[in-house]
């Protein structure tokens, strides 16, 4: 934390350094993680000093502020340091003001832990009302205003994304590079190789440690699994064989998957080589030439952005390239499934990667949608397969679906269902409003038809098997989506099936094996 006003007033205000010690214990011990602590120490500090101009309340301790006397003064304090508008209801530093909030309720925590342990009833009583204060009047008060501000900030923000000509710009720099003697020079190259190729955090890579490499050099290869490996493509068999997956440390602790190519793994042995030579001891991999701190990966990024030229230096960092990812695989399309997978080996929740990452495209909304819409204003029948899906929604389309696994092996029962048919007429004063006239035709009850059963042959099964592969080492009963998917990259070899036939054979070849 460097010498400043601000910093006084933190090492001077007891409570502020305890609510330090306690967020320091709740993480590791890891260089980021103190600078993380020290902006939110320096938060409530602000804080503080806003207080201290108040001299009509004589506040200089933030223990003092947390007083149900003076918690109006203490939201005053809190909006001026958001710069709140009384006039619009809005922050301009939204998101400070709800750091600040979160900060204040763990401080008063801190002090009716301390009043207990020291028997003080009076403290206790204080602390006890103003977090009764503080869960009645902060959310309408504070919170709401600060949330709608940083809502609203992100509204019709541009959402830009680097080109894919600029990666491979940066990418083809990058590669050069890798060939380099230099020790900056080639450490700064791979990691930006390994964040680019990988979209994972800047941070994330950065801090990758040597024992991390270590572990893969020195092991072999796992072997897949036959059943997997059997129904991937000849490419990905390849890739299976040549890359090398590396598990780091990510957010939360999350373990996080990093993938070496092989041009990556022997830049990274001439780097410990060269690093050898100079006497650089340090368990970072990217450990700068002080031999202290690690290579910024943000900064990297940012320096090759710029001698690449790109077209937005801007746009080009860790999360936009993030973005970018998760964007381009709702254009392709991907299913659920591998949504998910993509969204663990980014390194956060499938919710995170739908709701922040994955930015809507523009030209969807205004080629699919825009189409739909224009056609429904203008009266023209519209079939539902049109319409643009959302396979983030689950969408219980046919009641029957989630009945059909607990009488899976029963009789098919086949029943005609009530008709509509819709006859467009023009009114008899000539006006050109259309209206629908719903006729009902109520068919009788028919006998049931039995159906001759047809063995699956070799071709149909090795079909499933390559599309469904994940369900049945799941040992899951695949969904309709997942059943449809299958027809739709197998045309020809389940061109006779329907896809309750393939979740009937899925089921019993679960059952059966």
């Amino acid at each position: 934390m460097r010498d400043d006003d601000i910093a006084r007033i933190v090492k001077g205000d007891s409570l502020i350094l305890k609510y330090g010690e306690r967020v320091f214990m709740r993480r590791d011990t890891e260089e980021h993680t103190s600078a993380q602590v020290s902006s939110r120490l320096r938060e409530l500090a602000r804080l503080v000093q806003v207080l201290r101009q108040n001299t009509h309340m004589n506040i200089s301790r933030l223990s003092q502020a947390l007083d149900p006397e003076h918690f109006d003064v203490l939201i005053a304090a809190v909006r001026s340091l958001g710069q709140y508008s009384g006039s619009s209801n809005m922050c301009k530093k939204g998101s400070l003001v709800l750091k600040v909030g979160h900060s204040l309720r763990k401080c008063n925590q801190i002090a009716r832990a301390e009043a207990i342990k020291n028997n003080d009833k009076e403290s206790l009583d204080k602390s006890q009302r103003f977090e009764s204060l503080f869960e009645s009047d902060w959310f309408d008060r504070v919170s709401a205003s600060a949330n709608q501000s940083v809502q609203r900030a992100r509204m019709n923000k541009p959402k830009l994304l680097p080109s894919l000509d600029d990666v491979e710009k940066v990418n083809l720099l990058v590669e050069k590079d890798l060939k380099s003697e230099d020790y900056p020079v080639l450490a700064k190259a791979v990691l930006v190789s390994v964040t680019v190729f990988n979209r994972k955090r800047g941070g994330e890579v950065q801090r990758m440690k040597v024992k991390d490499f270590e572990k893969v050099r020195n092991s072999k290869m796992s072997t897949p699994d036959p059943l997997v490996l059997q129904n991937l493509t000849a490419s990905e068999k390849k890739l299976v064989k040549v890359l090398h997956r590396v598990e780091i440390r990510g957010k939360f602790n999350r373990p996080v998957p990093i993938l070496l190519t092989p041009l990556m793994v022997e830049s990274i042995k001439r780097l410990l080589a060269i690093r050898g030579l100079l006497g650089l001891v340090s368990q970072y991999l990217f450990v700068s030439e002080s031999g202290e701190k690690p290579y910024r990966g943000t900064k990297a990024i940012k320096d090759y952005a710029v001698k690449a030229k790109v077209s937005d230096t801007c746009l080009f960092t860790a999360t936009h390239l993030r973005k970018q990812l998760a964007t381009l695989s709702q254009a392709m399309a991907i299913s659920k499934f591998n949504q998910d997978q993509l969204a663990t080996f980014l390194g956060h929740d499938i919710r995170v990667h739908r709701g922040i990452y994955r930015q809507p495209l523009e030209v969807i909304e205004k080629s699919k949608v825009a189409s739909f819409l224009f056609r429904v204003n203008k009266g023209i029948s519209v079939n539902l397969k049109d319409l643009p899906s959302n396979e983030d929604e689950d969408i219980d389309v046919d009641s029957s679906d989630s009945e059909e696994e607990k009488s899976i092996e029963g009789s098919k029962q086949k029943s005609q269902e009530d008709s509509q048919t819709c006859n467009k007429r023009v009114s008899p004063q000539g006006s050109q409003k259309k209206t629908l006239q719903i006729e009902r035709r109520y068919t009788k009850k028919t006998r049931r038809t039995v159906q001759k059963r047809r063995d699956w042959t070799k071709e149909e099964k090795n079909a499933v098997h390559r599309q469904l592969a994940h369900c049945i080492t799941m040992n899951r009963i695949p969904k309709k989506e997942d059943a449809e998917s299958a027809l739709e990259a197998e045309p020809v070899a389940l061109r006779h099936r329907s896809w309750k036939d393939i979740k009937y054979w899925v089921y019993n070849y679960l059952k059966t094996n």
